[in-house]
């Protein structure tokens, strides 16, 4: 090791010039090694991230296309999920000849973003499937190699969920596109490329670029849509129902938006006038924003129809036909809703012989049909739900069974049977199929809200949808007439809770009783909560089950609190 003159070890030594001269000379060598050494592992990995793109895109596909054209690939390419591509189109090929620009960043905020794993969680619905991408309007020109050297283009993204993060409905985004030499390349705006940084300097990126006039700019894209694809009909209702079925099952969404009513704009004399004016300038008008919000029911229709696991998973429950209207309901037995399952009302409207899909809800309104159309659609829409209430409450009754009818007997299920049942009915949870959870569901007590308790239950199943580390079991325990089921889960966030589930015997089997809600008591409300319930049951109940039940309370306490004050201590402190 060289020697460090002026350091508290060499106190004394009294360095001669020729000594200290010496010293620099070798800090000056070891520097240079060490810079050399570096360049030499910069550019291996180079050439190796290189060959890797190389050897997985072809060239030919974005050779000479120009700015507009090279952005459509990228969307089409990163919503394919080609990473090595989207890492092409950044530049990736490049980086040499672009030194200024900070590749790290670029690379990791593909990379992450691609996966899903970005900070922010934004490349996640640019790229989905889920959402409509359009790029509304562009000022590039010529081909790749000539031309402007920079252009800037708008891009409109319709998100599957109204409310995304950083996407709120329709949201307006801009990209700048660079000419080089071997073409146009993207720059990721900011949105993407800082989607790894904490959230507050994220929305000051983001607010920095964005315009005012961005955001009434990107409500031409109806009209752009409209130009770009032409609508799609069928012969029959029928056969526009299971086109619209097959869309959704191959995650076709372009091609369901495609099949939706379009207006048609009757000239007026005042257009005339504004015939030579340029019909994508600053200003929109009604028509063309009416078409924007068809396409976002068109999308928000989608949402309500697809499945989360993408296999469709629908049910036609019933079509009804009126004239030239036809109703069809769709239940989807893999969402969450009050009504226990998710009913979407499907109106398709006969045009000159031939079926497209009108947007409306549960009736088409009057600014697409006419007002007598509308009527009758309301007429029949309410006649169904009146229905759909009464059969609804009915399947309550029939699906979840009542303990309370049958406190004089029944002995408690075998330990491992009893795992296995919650195992089951947290999976059917987990993948929100509310039929199999209420087959394998109990209550205590009679239910006085069907509402409320419905309600109740969709909220316990999106938590556990919404968990990304799967359940803890802690224990199994019998008592009396019940088994209780100690377990740790992801409650969302940060946030791991310690349930008891409780299997009872009912008339119609061993069941999970889900009103009976016991946790880990580790502060004084939570105690507070368990001894209502044991108080509540104490009304109705017989006092040896209830005695059963205050034995499996205490002993999930003592089984819980070791593992739950375990991750605590691990996990206390940590920040996002």
């Amino acid at each position: 090791m060289a020697p460090i003159s002026g350091s508290f070890e060499n106190t004394g030594v009294g360095f001669s010039e020729e000594v200290t001269t010496r010293a620099e000379e070798i800090e000056r060598w070891l520097a240079e090694k060490s810079v050399a050494k570096y360049a030499v592992i910069a550019k291996r990995e180079l050439e190796k991230f290189q060959k890797t793109i190389q050897e997985s895109v072809n060239v030919k596909d974005y050779k000479g296309l120009d700015g507009e054209k090279m952005l459509e690939k990228f969307l089409e390419v990163a919503t394919e999920g080609k990473v090595e591509d989207v890492l092409y189109l950044v530049g990736g090929m490049e980086m040499s000849d672009r030194p200024e620009r900070d590749w790290a960043r670029v690379v990791r905020s593909v990379r992450m973003g691609m996966q899903g794993k970005d900070r922010r969680g934004v490349w996640g619905t640019l790229i989905s499937r889920d959402s409509l991408k359009l790029v509304i309007e562009g000022d590039g020109d010529g081909e790749g190699g000539g031309g402007r050297a920079q252009s800037e283009y708008l891009v409109g993204v319709i998100p599957m969920k109204k409310r995304a993060p950083h996407f709120n409905g329709l949201t307006a985004v801009r990209f700048s596109m660079v000419n080089t030499e071997k073409g146009w390349r993207v720059e990721l705006p900011a949105l993407l490329g800082f989607a790894n940084e904490a959230s507050d300097r994220l929305n000051r990126l983001v607010s920095r670029g964005s315009k005012w006039r961005d955001s009434t700019k990107v409500k031409r894209f109806g009209g752009k849509f409209d130009q770009l694809h032409q609508q799609t009909k069928a012969k029959t209702h029928d056969e526009l129902l299971k086109s619209l079925l097959e869309d959704l099952e191959k995650g076709a969404l372009l091609d369901f938006t495609k099949r939706f009513f379009r207006e048609k704009k009757e000239e007026k004399k005042d257009d005339k006038k504004k015939k030579n004016r340029d019909p994508w300038d600053d200003h929109v008008d009604e028509f063309v924003k009416r078409k924007t919000e068809r396409i976002e029911e068109a999308v928000e229709l989608w949402g309500k129809l697809r499945s989360k696991d993408g296999k469709g998973g629908l049910v036609v429950e019933k079509v009804v036909e009126d004239k030239e209207l036809v109703m069809a309901v769709l239940r989807s037995q893999n969402e969450v809703s009050e009504k226990m399952e998710n009913f979407v009302f499907v109106w398709f409207l006969e045009e000159e012989g031939e079926w497209v899909v009108v947007p409306g809800g549960d009736f088409p309104g009057t600014d697409v049909v006419s007002e007598e159309q509308s009527e009758r659609a309301a007429k029949i829409s309410e006649e169904f739900a009146k229905g759909l209430e009464e059969a609804r409450l009915q399947r309550v009754e029939e699906l979840v069974s009542l303990v309370e009818a049958d406190l004089v007997g029944g002995n408690a299920l075998g330990e491992a049977e009893a795992l296995k049942l919650v195992k089951d009915w947290r999976a059917a949870l987990k993948v929100l199929k509310m039929e199999e959870v209420f087959q394998r569901s109990s209550v205590a007590m009679k239910i006085e809200d069907p509402e409320e308790f419905l309600s109740e239950m969709g909220l316990i199943a999106e938590i556990v949808a919404g968990a990304k580390v799967e359940d803890q079991e802690l224990g199994v325990k019998s008592s009396g007439r019940f088994v209780g089921v100690s377990l740790m889960v992801d409650e969302g966030g940060d946030e791991r809770g310690c349930p008891l589930v409780i299997v009872a015997p009912t008339k119609s089997g061993h069941r999970v009783l889900v009103d009976v809600d016991i946790q880990l008591e580790t502060n004084k409300g939570l105690m507070l909560l368990n001894e209502e319930v044991l108080e509540g049951l104490g009304d109705q109940w017989p006092e040896a089950d209830v005695k059963a039940l205050a034995e499996l309370r205490d002993w999930h306490q003592k089984v819980a609190k070791p593992a739950w004050a375990k991750w605590d201590e691990e996990n206390s402190g940590q920040e996002d």
